[in-house]
Parts: C-alpha cells; sequence; structure tokens
C-alpha cells in the first residue's frame, strides 16, 4: 500500500516530466532505488555496483557512501568486531568519482562539470545564502521570475517540514541521510533554482 502510493504521489509531482526528459533523474533514481533495495538486503556486492554508478550520473552521488556506511553498521548493530570484508562496498561511489575524474582529465573541457557549473553562476555557500538570493528574485517584481522563486521556497519549505516530520517519527534514518545529501547539497550552491527537479531523486519524501 505505501509503495504504491509512494509511486502515484512521485509521478504526480509537478515536475516529474523530467523522468521522461533527457535528464540524469531517472537513470539516478533507478540507481539509488536498487542500491538501497540490495543493501538492505545484505546484498553488498549489488549494492556496491548501482552506488558506484551514482557520482557518475549526478556528483551529489558521491556523497552515497554515507548512507550505506550507516546501513551496513546499522546491519552489524554498530559491533566493529562484527565488521567484514564487505565493508568496502559502501565505499563504491568514491570509487565512481574517481572514475569521473580520471575521465574529466583525458575528456575535452567542455564536458568539465566544474567548468560547466560556472555558467549557471553557481558557487559553494551555506544554504541561507539561496534562501536570501531567491527572496531578492520574488521582490524584484517580475510576476513569472517571482512565481517560479515562490514555487522554489514552497518546495523547500515541504521538504523541511517533511524532514522534520521523519525525524519526530522515528523514520529510516538511512533515508534521513539520504534525504539531506540529495537535496542540502544543491541548495548549497547559492540559488533554489531546479529544487523541485532535484527533489525528484529524492524518494524519501514521496514515502513520507
Amino acid at each position: 500500500n505505501v509503495a504504491k502510493k509512494t509511486i502515484f504521489f512521485t509521478l504526480f509531482f509537478p515536475t516529474a516530466f523530467f523522468f521522461s526528459a533527457v535528464y540524469t533523474e531517472s537513470l539516478f533514481l533507478f540507481l539509488a532505488v536498487a542500491s538501497f533495495y540490495y543493501a538492505r538486503k545484505g546484498e553488498w556486492v549489488k549494492a556496491g555496483i548501482p552506488a558506484m554508478l551514482l557520482p557518475i550520473t549526478r556528483v551529489v552521488g558521491f556523497l552515497f557512501f554515507i548512507p550505506l556506511i550507516y546501513e551496513y553498521l546499522k546491519q552489524k548493530k554498530f559491533k566493529f568486531k562484527k565488521i567484514n570484508y564487505k565493508a568496502i562496498y559502501p565505499f563504491f561511489p568514491i570509487l565512481g568519482i574517481l572514475i569521473l575524474f580520471v575521465y574529466f582529465s583525458t575528456a575535452a573541457t567542455s564536458f568539465n562539470y566544474l567548468e560547466q557549473k560556472n555558467l549557471w553562476s553557481r558557487y559553494l555557500t551555506s544554504p541561507h545564502v539561496a534562501v536570501l538570493n531567491t527572496l531578492e528574485i520574488v521582490s524584484r517584481g517580475d510576476f513569472i521570475l517571482a512565481l517560479y522563486g515562490l514555487w522554489n521556497l514552497f518546495v523547500l519549505a515541504g521538504f523541511a517540514f517533511l524532514l522534520i516530520y521523519a525525524i519526530k517519527s522515528k523514520f529510516n534514518f538511512t533515508y534521513i541521510i539520504y534525504m539531506l545529501i540529495t537535496v542540502l547539497l544543491p541548495i548549497m550552491s547559492s540559488t533554489l533554482e531546479g529544487i523541485g527537479r532535484f527533489i525528484l531523486i529524492c524518494f524519501p519524501v514521496f514515502i513520507l
């Protein structure tokens, strides 16, 4: 019942049309769900392979090792004596980012993410800067831009509400960590632009 409702809310979210566009959201979501599925079953080889591909799909994927490590330790009841060789598989997203950097070092610079992000006027900063920048856009008076800014603020407020609800309701903490890395990292790039699209890969939001 929860799964069916989750799929419903995902497909009818206002930005779900990006799943059918030439964007990485659909592929990233597939890889993330697959990795979590096998991780929760304790099949860490199968969990590690899609996790390795996540940073190649979206840069935020390199942080995916954090919830995977937590999930692994949780299954071991946080007893370090129970840790075995399978502990290496949660770190596979780091291997993925290394592969990506090797590619960047050999490919044409036009494909370099570190350079391309500057074209979108994004820079690393604290989340409140993105909120202030969006409020400034809303206050300028342009109706379309103001409406878009209000939408982005609404999405962020909704996410914050669900995050607080998840913590209070003792929601799966592995998923809470995933929520934080998939949404907080993008809004630390100085703007809320695109948050309605970025949140599509945050499937715990739709479960909640």
